[in-house]
């Protein structure tokens, strides 16, 4: 500790107050003595204070950048969770719904190919009919025309044409066996006619019937989808409703961790701790003042 250098003025004028001037002057450098070490302690104490503040901050930007990394990299987890569990929910509904497609197209081409099937086989059984047994005299002036029908045969049922086909079978039959030859083969272009009429009506028939069944396939899928529909939706409101829980309780969970650090680091960096030097002059600075007294 620097001692205080008196002017010769001051001094001058303390020897003439009294003539015990040894004590005035020992307490005199002792209040100045004071006064340097108490300059010396607020150096000291803002020095210090500036460092403490300087390392405090420089402490402080490093442990919260941890934290907030460590934050961010739980935030990336989650959202990566999130991220994929969103895929596999779209994968899952994307692959069902072509399921469901899948299965009502296959059912309307075996629809499809059911009719083909009938028409094929009233083709073939028309072809058929038309085969008869009976020879027809070479000196038979029947000309192969297609006889015209008396009646509007279109608007018979199948089964009105089925009966009629039946008896002009059983007439032709008969006529064959007398020799009617004549009559068997206006028998046989009637049926041959009737078989045509009856093979149209069919294939009328089996059409309105697949535009009937495709239709209401059509309808069936579009209520299967749309309850699929429904209920993708409520595990999507399911979904969303885990996803904004988890989002939650993490930002609940980084807000305590904010908080825990905070007062943590309170606790360890909130109080300044005195060099040696400080305590020292602080002493020294407690010596002089009780000199004073």
């Amino acid at each position: 500790m620097k001692y205080y250098k008196l002017k010769k003025k001051k001094i001058y004028l303390l020897k003439k107050k009294s003539k015990k001037f040894f004590f005035y002057k020992i307490i005199i450098i002792s209040y100045a003595n004071a006064q340097i070490a108490q300059n010396e302690i607020d150096k000291l104490t803002k020095i210090e204070q500036n460092n403490f503040e300087y390392q405090r901050a420089k402490n402080f930007e490093k442990e919260y950048k941890k934290l907030k990394d460590k934050h961010k990299k739980e935030k990336d987890e989650l959202d990566e969770k999130i991220k994929n569990g969103i895929e596999q929910f779209n994968r899952e509904k994307i692959k069902n719904e072509e399921n469901i497609t899948l299965k009502y197209k296959n059912k309307i081409r075996d629809i499809e190919n059911n009719q083909k099937n009938e028409m094929k086989n009233l083709t073939k059984q028309n072809k058929e009919i038309g085969e008869f047994n009976f020879i027809q005299k070479k000196d038979s002036k029947i000309k192969n025309k297609n006889i015209e029908p008396k009646e509007n045969y279109m608007k018979w049922s199948i089964e009105k044409i089925n009966e009629e086909i039946k008896e002009l079978k059983k007439s032709m039959n008969e006529n064959e066996e007398t020799y009617k030859f004549k009559n068997a083969e206006k028998d046989k272009k009637k049926i041959i006619e009737l078989n045509k009429i009856k093979e149209k009506k069919s294939i009328n028939l089996t059409k309105d019937k697949q535009k009937v069944e495709k239709k209401n396939l059509k309808n069936v899928e579009k209520e299967e989808l749309k309850e699929f529909d429904n209920k993708m939706n409520e595990k999507w409101d399911e979904l969303q409703y885990s996803i904004d829980g988890m989002k939650s309780k993490l930002k609940q969970l980084h807000e305590e961790e904010l908080k825990k650090f905070n007062e943590d680091f309170e606790k360890k960096y909130g109080k300044i701790k005195e060099s040696k030097d400080l305590i020292a002059s602080k002493k020294e600075l407690k010596v002089y003042r009780e000199n004073k007294e």
